[in-house]
C-alpha cells in the first residue's frame, strides 16, 4: 500500500489484495485518475473511489485552481466569488453522477469501457 501511496504505477503490478484495498486504490487515483483500471471490479464501482477519480481528473484538467482555492481557504478568504459558486455546483453534479453510476451498479462504467 505504501509503495502505491509514492507511485501510483505500482498498483499495476500490485498484488490482488492492493488493488482491492479501497486506501490504496485511492491513493494511486488521486495521483493519476487513471489508475482505476487497475483497481479490482468491486473497487471500480465504488462511489468514494469514482468520486476521487472525477475529483482528480478535475485537478488535473485545470493545473493550479485546486491548490489556489487550497491556498484562499486557508487563509480564511471564504468570500465566495463566481469562480467558488461554478466550483460548488461542479462538485455537487459530480457527486451526482458518481452516486448515479453507484447506484447502477457500474454499468456506466462498463459501458464507458466498451465505447472506448
Amino acid at each position: 500500500r505504501e509503495a502505491v501511496a509514492r507511485d501510483w504505477r505500482k498498483i499495476r503490478d500490485a498484488p490482488a489484495k492492493v488493488r482491492g484495498d479501497r486506501d490504496a486504490v485511492i491513493a494511486a487515483v488521486r495521483q493519476r485518475p487513471e489508475a482505476i483500471s487497475f483497481a479490482e471490479e468491486e473497487l471500480r464501482t465504488d462511489q468514494q473511489v469514482l468520486l476521487e477519480a472525477v475529483l482528480a481528473a478535475q485537478r488535473g484538467s485545470q493545473p493550479g485552481r485546486a491548490e489556489e482555492e487550497r491556498r484562499r481557504r486557508q487563509n480564511g478568504a471564504e468570500v465566495p466569488d463566481a469562480f467558488d459558486r461554478a466550483l460548488n455546483g461542479f462538485y455537487q453534479d459530480i457527486s451526482l453522477i458518481a452516486t448515479g453510476a453507484w447506484q447502477m451498479g457500474g454499468a456506466a462504467v462498463r459501458l464507458g469501457e466498451l465505447v472506448a
